[in-house]
Parts: structure tokens; sequence; C-alpha cells
């Protein structure tokens, strides 16, 4: 396994377009200090990656010590919970596929700024403005079918966002997905041109797949 421990705003998935198709990754961390919004701007860009889910405890984001205490409903515990399912159902992708990048996102205007702390305590920490809509591009484990991830990290506010399809796969049939409580896929044909638009709850993620 590779690591990424703590991720900078101008981090960029170097690692991820390398190795994807033949490494596991570990990150990025989630620290106590971190607010909801913060953690899912992370957990988010981290799954996209094709990371596993973070390194942290129920501990560090349930703000209590007790963990039988924690509300599992607080918005980073649930959205970690759910990119952890849908990491499974997408295996053929985010751990056994080839990360291909990210793709362009024209109408996007929904952007975050928060605070990202670098330790607990959050003595270390620096500013980061990112869409809140954030996307990648992935071939699946055969190397035949491909899939757009898009996941929505406002913890807030749902969208509606367009997404360029790139030109090699317009001639594609195309499927949105979206994942039932128990993270099945459930998709639906549509057609499309150049461009895509999906409509995405707070913290949804949906998968774009061509075939």
């Amino acid at each position: 396994s590779m690591l990424y421990a703590d991720f900078l705003p101008e981090t960029v998935p170097m690692i991820s377009a390398v190795y994807s198709d033949y490494h596991m990754f570990v990150g990025p961390r989630v620290q106590r200090g971190d607010s909801d919004q913060a953690r899912t701007m992370k957990l988010g860009r981290g799954f996209l990656w094709g990371n596993q889910i973070g390194l942290f405890n129920l501990n560090q984001i349930c703000e209590t010590p007790n963990v039988n205490e924690c509300d599992i409903n607080k918005p980073g515990i649930r959205y970690a919970k759910s990119l952890a399912g849908i990491r499974q159902t997408l295996a053929g992708y985010l751990a056994y596929g080839e990360y291909l990048g990210s793709v362009n996102n024209p109408s996007t205007q929904n952007t975050l700024t928060e605070q990202w702390c670098l330790n607990d305590s959050c003595s270390r920490a620096v500013s980061a403005e990112i869409p809140a809509v954030q996307t990648s591009r992935w071939l699946d484990e055969t190397g035949n079918n491909g899939g757009i991830i898009v996941t929505n990290t406002s913890v807030t506010n749902a969208v509606n966002e367009i997404i360029e399809i790139p030109p090699n796969w317009r001639q594609m049939t195309v499927s949105i997905c979206g994942f039932s409580s128990s993270y099945e896929m459930i998709c639906d044909l549509v057609t499309t041109g150049d461009e895509i638009s999906i409509e995405l709850e707070s913290l949804e993620t949906k998968l774009i797949k061509f075939e």
C-alpha cells in the first residue's frame, strides 16, 4: 500500500495517476479539529483518487471520548460510511482500475472555503478553497468500460452540475447510476452529447458509466 497522509489544497493525484492499476492507497487523515465540511472535502477528494477511506478513528471525529455516544448521523461520519460502501461497489474502478484524471465541470460555481487542520489541535492549518462537486475519470479492471465518478462534498447544498464528456467516450452507451442504502447500483440509460447534466443531493455520489 501507499499513503497520502495529509492533503493540502494544492496536492495533485500524481501517485494515483502513475500507480493506480497496481497499488492500493490509504488516506487522507482527518483531524479532531476539522469541521464536518473540512472532513467531507478531504474524504471526497481521497475517494475520487482511489484511496481507501482515511486514517482516523471514531474518537477523532465524534467529538466525544466515548465512541458509544457517537452520533453516526453527523455529516462527516455519514459521508465516510457512504464512501466506504460505494468504494466496495466500484472496486472494479477504484481498486483495480486505471485513474485517468478529472473532467471539466463547465457549470461549477459552487466553491467551498474551509480551514483544513494538519493536526488534532488545529494549531497547524491551511485554508482550502475547492469546488463542492469533484470528479474523477476511470477505466474499469477490464479496460473496456469507462466511468466518471462525481461526488458533492457540500454538507448543506444540493447541486445540478454539467459534466463534459471526454471526446473518445461520446459514442458509448451512457448510464447515470446512484446507490441504494445497501450500496447497490441503480442505473438509468441517458441520451447525451458533449455534456451531461447530473443532479446531486448534499453528500451524494453518482457514477456516469460508459460501455
